[in-house]
């Protein structure tokens, strides 16, 4: 899914070993704006955040800043873990607009 958004916080990097190799998540929140239509005709404009986790070699040379607008492929993805649902969003690719 796309999404364009202006990224409103930088969070601190997570990274570490695992069995694969090493790993590298950089969070970002972006917060997204939408356009809808009103019951009465008139538009409207709802904003959204959204935590997004930039993984791989975007996460180690990440060097975008708050308030950079970009346009993003986002993948939602969920699973379980000892009876509880987790969810994460992580980003494919990056773009400035």
């Amino acid at each position: 899914m796309e999404v364009i958004g202006i990224i409103r916080q930088v969070l601190e990097v997570k990274s570490g070993s695992s069995p694969k190799g090493d790993y590298y998540v950089q969070p970002i929140v972006v917060e997204l704006e939408e356009s809808f239509n009103r019951v009465d005709g008139s538009q409207g404009v709802t904003r959204h955040s959204l935590l997004v986790d930039i993984t791989g070699r975007q996460a180690r040379n990440f060097s975008l800043g708050v308030g950079t607008k970009v346009r993003m492929n986002v993948f939602f993805h969920c699973k379980e873990w000892n009876g509880k649902w987790f969810q994460s969003v992580s980003c494919g690719m990056i773009y400035v607009v």
